[in-house]
């Protein structure tokens, strides 16, 4: 961008424009690099004029983490510039990155020279800014407290299922050891298969509290896969009285099943579960960057109030008993897959379309 169009002119007369201007550096960067540590006494203002620039904070762990990301037409070190102080963050270039560099001596000249509605003007930016911050903050920490808590809850939940699952999966084999008919064979395959979601999905929610997804890649034929998530889910659906109805086609595609199941599990588990009857349909499709799965329901649809936020974690849409966490998940899964999730909802139902790169 102009550097006479940066919004830091914004706060200044045309006088002290002129004379800021008249004393700037342009400053260019090619890659990634850093501009200044945390604790260096260095004063200067910057301006982003093109690219990007990571501000990070060290924690307790002594380890940096990025505060904000600050683009073009944003501005940095007002605070250093004016207190004198050392820097309290780091700055690190991010790519090819255009700034322009204002001296402390020069800046404080412009501050002399303001009246004070343009000195008011800028301290109430400075102080958004830091309102913004300790709100990003505030966010971090709480959701890094919840996310420690379920983790916490969920490790504890798989140790204690461990045994009575342990149970189940040996007296589904006995009884399949005993009878040797098809039925029966085909009912403690489905017990068995169960148990391992459950444990599957447990695993899940940790990786999900810990940051983490892990995949176990493979070709899939997504018209099997299908066809297998219906046998999973036919009878549940069957006493929620909804009609699970699949349009299967032989596509195939580089993905981790398990988890791929699990995102229509979570998908359908919320769909359901917010209508006293209805109908749930999986189509899929493919082109030449993309498969799609799309998942659509005709009930009551996604409230208004929460549709910005539905990927975020512990939105429970008001349903008795959930973590919130269904769509946060399936959101982390399909992009860990290098995909992405979106949805169209309104009062006749909700349709959810997934795509997954064909080549990833």
């Amino acid at each position: 961008m102009k550097i006479e169009d940066h919004i830091f002119f914004d706060f200044f007369s045309e006088e002290n424009k002129t004379y800021l201007l008249d004393n700037i550096s342009i400053v260019e960067f090619e890659s990634d690099g850093l501009l200044f540590d945390q604790g260096e006494n260095i004063t200067n203002i910057y301006l982003v004029l093109d690219g990007a620039v990571n501000i990070s904070g060290k924690t307790n762990s002594g380890k940096y983490e990025v505060i904000a990301t600050l683009n073009e037409n944003e501005f940095f070190g007002e605070f250093a510039a004016i207190d004198g102080g050392e820097r309290t963050a780091k700055a690190e270039i991010s790519g090819h990155t255009q700034l322009a560099e204002i001296p402390n001596d020069i800046f404080m000249g412009a501050l002399d020279k303001c009246s004070p509605e343009e000195f008011i003007k800028l301290l109430r930016h400075m102080i958004g800014r830091i309102r913004s911050f300790h709100q990003k903050f505030f966010d971090e920490i709480v959701h890094r407290k919840r996310n420690a808590i379920i983790g916490e809850l969920t490790n504890s939940i798989v140790h204690d299922f461990q045994s009575p699952l342990s149970i189940i999966s040996g007296t589904a084999k006995m009884i399949r050891d005993k009878h040797d008919d098809l039925d029966t064979e085909q009912q403690c395959q489905l017990i068995d298969v169960q148990v391992k979601r459950i444990q599957s999905m447990a695993g899940d929610v940790l990786d999900f509290a810990k940051g983490n997804s892990y995949l176990q890649k493979k070709t899939v034929n997504l018209g099997n896969l299908l066809e297998y998530f219906e046998l999973l889910n036919k009878e549940y659906l069957k006493r929620l009285s909804v009609d699970l109805l699949i349009t299967t086609k032989d596509i195939e595609i580089y993905a981790d099943p398990d988890k791929l199941v699990r995102v229509l599990q979570n998908l359908t588990n919320n769909a359901a579960q917010s209508m006293a009857s209805g109908e749930i349909r999986i189509d899929i499709d493919k082109n030449e960057k993309h498969v799609m799965i799309i998942i659509t329901d005709n009930g009551p649809g996604i409230p208004d109030d929460i549709k910005d936020v539905l990927f975020d974690p512990y939105i429970t849409e008001g349903k008795p008993g959930g973590t919130g966490l269904g769509t946060a998940i399936a959101k982390s899964l399909i992009e860990a897959h290098g995909g992405d999730i979106s949805f169209s909802s309104s009062s006749e139902g909700t349709t959810f379309i997934i795509l997954l790169p064909t080549n990833y």
